[in-house]
């Protein structure tokens, strides 16, 4: 009995290692997701659209909610990322449009057009910073340069984040490439900021001395940008973290992640929860999440997870 017993916990134990040891070897993932806001329901769209290319990232919807474009990384070598494109209303046999190389992808408003950034080391004979193409990654033009497009709804201008927490914020002519910076008196910028409803309201994580919320800013006048609104003060119902907010004008809908010690959650605030955070996924175990697209009508959120990369390394292999 003791030598079967001894058996089996050399066994578990065999096995236990090689799962640590795969999943040490595995590089990073992020699926790409989607999620209904007024149900929960999440369904992944993608997992490794491309051979290798497993870390999706960026996700970003067209303007009638009919396709989606995002990113997609061999682990975390950001010089070969691709971008591709798919419908939002794909079956299991989603078909994938790989771009070409690039990063953080956005539409222009009438979906004809992508702008995105290029990444040193990603194309020997193209310099680094934002960039345009066509929708069918046709005619790629240099326009100026930054870290992270998001396409204005007016069409006229880009904002450009850059990748430092806080971070700053440039507003460019999508025409000539002129730049201007976004300031905020005596508050600063945190995460990723989103466009709100128009080309001159923007939905950011802000903040004053020590103080969070998550705020819709006016930036008409790029050089004295205001805070139109408080959407969140910080703290209030929930303790989490603020992260790559988005927001719907139609439905006044404010949708985050929240990080803390526990994890990442995303969150919705609207008309319905009275103003306090209310989790879309009350049974979510915290996996990492980033990079949210909200759909026009407010009532589907795209996102990248880690989620599925949790469970791959949870499940025992076949081979075993």
């Amino acid at each position: 009995m003791n030598r079967l017993l001894s058996a089996c916990i050399s066994c578990l134990t065999g096995l236990s290692l090689a799962a640590l040891s795969a999943q040490a070897d595995d590089p990073p993932r992020l699926g790409l997701f989607v999620i209904e806001v007024e149900t929960g329901k999440t369904t992944q769209l993608a997992s490794e659209p491309l051979a290798g290319h497993a870390y999706c990232g960026s996700p970003d919807f067209s303007c009638d909610a009919k396709r989606l474009v995002f990113d997609a990384t061999p682990g975390k070598e950001w010089s070969k990322t691709h971008i591709l494109a798919t419908d939002f209303r794909g079956n299991e046999q989603r078909e994938f449009v790989n771009l070409g190389h690039g990063n953080c992808p956005t539409w222009s408003p009438d979906a004809s057009q992508i702008a995105f950034r290029i990444n040193p080391a990603a194309d020997p004979n193209a310099e680094p910073g934002i960039w345009m193409m066509n929708a069918d990654g046709k005619e790629r033009r240099r326009l100026a340069d930054g870290d992270i497009p998001k396409w204005s709804p007016s069409g006229n201008t880009i904002l450009t984040v850059s990748f430092s927490n806080p971070c700053t914020l440039t507003l460019i002519d999508a025409k000539s490439g002129d730049s201007q910076p976004i300031e905020l008196g005596d508050h600063q910028f945190y995460s990723v900021p989103s466009w709100a409803g128009d080309g001159k309201t923007l939905v950011a994580v802000v903040r004053s001395k020590a103080a969070f919320s998550i705020a819709l800013v006016d930036i008409g006048d790029p050089a004295t940008a205001k805070i139109k609104e408080i959407v969140w003060p910080c703290g209030i119902g929930v303790s989490d973290e603020p992260i790559y907010p988005v927001y719907s004008e139609k439905e006044k809908r404010c949708v985050f992640v929240g990080r803390s010690s526990m994890g990442f959650f995303l969150y919705r605030i609207d008309a319905e929860t009275k103003g306090v955070p209310q989790r879309l996924e009350p049974n979510a175990l915290g996996e990492r999440i980033a990079g949210l697209s909200l759909s026009p009508d407010g009532k589907h959120v795209l996102f990248c997870s880690e989620r599925e990369s949790k469970k791959r390394a949870a499940e025992p292999s076949g081979n075993e």
